[in-house]
Parts: C-alpha cells; structure tokens; sequence
C-alpha cells in the first residue's frame, strides 16, 4: 500500500510538471506569433486594422489622453501630445510591451518595443 500511495504521489508530481510545461508551450506560441503580427504592422496602416491584425490591446491610449509615466519616456519631447498609443503586453519571453503610436488621422506613424 505504501508503494502504491508513493507512486501515486510521484506520479501525480510528474503529471502537474508536464502539463506546466505544456501550457508554458502553448502560451509561448501565441506570444510569438503576437511578436511576429506586430511586426508587419507599416507606417500608415489605419488604427482598426492594427487591432484586427493583434487582437484587444493591453492599453488603449487615446490622441490628447494623459499618457504614463513609461510611455513618454519612450517617446521623444511632447511628442504624446500629438499622438495615440495601443500596447499589447507580452509576458513571455520578456516581459516586453509592444507599442503602436498614431498620428491625428489615426494611422500608424511609429512602432517600438519595451522591455518592463
């Protein structure tokens, strides 16, 4: 009985470690291929067809919005001011945050990543 409750035990461990290990795959797939959408992203593409192309982002920072602390040091001068700002957050590998700035018209004018 011992053996049996020992084995179990052992078992079930390994059963937890592999399945971490699976989801921590799938999610990496997925963070990759986030990274590798955001980067067909062009200068001049319209603001509803980058979110088409990345899904929901993480941040949705509106032209005239008050931007944080972070993201207008990412940026040069008041450069905030003038312009609107999706990120998308991607914890593996990094983590790191994609950023998409727009101009008044609402399309692309830069893209960069961060590191958090």
């Amino acid at each position: 009985m011992a053996k049996f409750i020992s084995g179990f035990f052992v078992g079930s461990v390994a059963a937890l470690v592999a399945l971490s290990l699976f989801a921590g795959l799938l999610c990496f797939q997925s963070e990759r291929q986030l990274i590798d959408q955001w980067r067909k992203i062009e200068p001049g593409m319209e603001r509803h067809a980058v979110i088409e192309l990345l899904g929901e982002p993480s941040y949705d920072i509106k032209l005239g919005e008050d931007f944080p602390g972070w993201a207008e040091m990412s940026i040069p001068d008041d450069y905030y001011q003038t312009h609107g700002l999706l990120v998308f957050a991607v914890p593996v590998p990094g983590p790191q945050l994609l950023l998409v700035y727009f101009d008044e018209d609402g399309r692309v004018s830069f893209v960069s990543s961060t590191y958090t």
